[in-house]
């Protein structure tokens, strides 16, 4: 059954978040400044199974920080980061609540920051082309598909990861791999907008910060002791889990493309 509806889910989905990937525009940041906020939710909700209540006003914030960005709104995204600290700083100065405020301010930044500012300059690659997103994207998913169908026939080298110990030093180099061959086939595909450059970009944001970004949300859950995110998607956990690779992929390909 939860495989039926991982499998459902996807194929419902998946054709829709390509379009909207591609679309760009109005319906690109209205999608991505939702997964911003329901993303903030989850890491809310998170930090209560470490006992850490953050503001849900943060909510409302992460939104804000994540529009900024998407727009170049710099000395906006730096009011909002000063809002961060003053809102949350000042249920403990008010309520005279000294023990555990650094985490609180700390795990508030946190919750803002981690999902906005990926989700933030992931919109932006959309300035590059259009194709940039859906095609991203689609490497992650062969990255990840082939990373673990390889791990799990072939790995024989686990645990280097104690955040994931299933993981293999096969299979992560499998997804590496296949994000380069997948990079080549894009290439082709597109060949005046890809040169062999953006193929190495492709299969560094893809193949290691894809998998980095997976690695990260792992260290998180295994501290708050969850299994997933949040069960907002059937079968499929929650919003944080199925973006994870994507929310550092993104940033770094745009760094990438920003520097090379």
């Amino acid at each position: 059954m939860e495989l039926f509806k991982r499998v459902l889910v996807a194929i419902i989905f998946i054709p829709v978040l390509l379009w909207v990937y591609y679309s760009g525009g109005l319906i690109l940041i209205g999608f991505l400044g939702i997964l911003s906020s329901l993303c903030t939710y989850e890491l809310i909700k998170m930090y209560e199974k470490k006992d850490v209540k953050l503001l849900f006003f943060n909510i409302v914030l992460s939104f804000s920080l994540f529009y900024s960005i998407a727009e170049d709104l710099l000395i906006l995204s730096v009011c909002i980061l000063f809002l961060v600290l003053l809102f949350n700083g000042a249920r403990d100065v008010f309520w005279s609540r000294c023990e555990g405020s650094a985490v609180r301010v700390s795990g508030a930044l946190m919750s803002i920051i981690y999902p906005s500012v990926c989700f933030g300059l992931m919109f932006k690659l959309g300035e590059f082309h259009n194709t940039l997103i859906p095609v991203l994207a689609v490497l992650i998913w062969i990255v990840d598909s082939f990373a673990y169908f390889i791990g799990m026939l072939f790995g024989k080298h686990r645990g280097l990861f104690r955040c994931s110990p299933m993981k293999s030093l096969e299979g992560f180099i499998a997804g590496v791999v296949f994000a380069f061959i997948g990079s080549l086939a894009v290439m082709f595909i597109f060949p005046a907008v890809y040169g062999f450059k953006h193929v190495m970009m492709l299969t560094i944001a893809a193949g290691l910060f894809g998998q980095y970004g997976d690695l990260f949300e792992s260290v998180i859950k295994r501290d708050m002791k969850v299994k997933d995110s949040s069960s907002l998607i059937p079968g499929h956990g929650g919003v944080l889990d199925r973006f994870d690779s994507l929310l550092i992929a993104a940033p770094i390909m745009y760094l990438l493309l920003q520097v090379w």
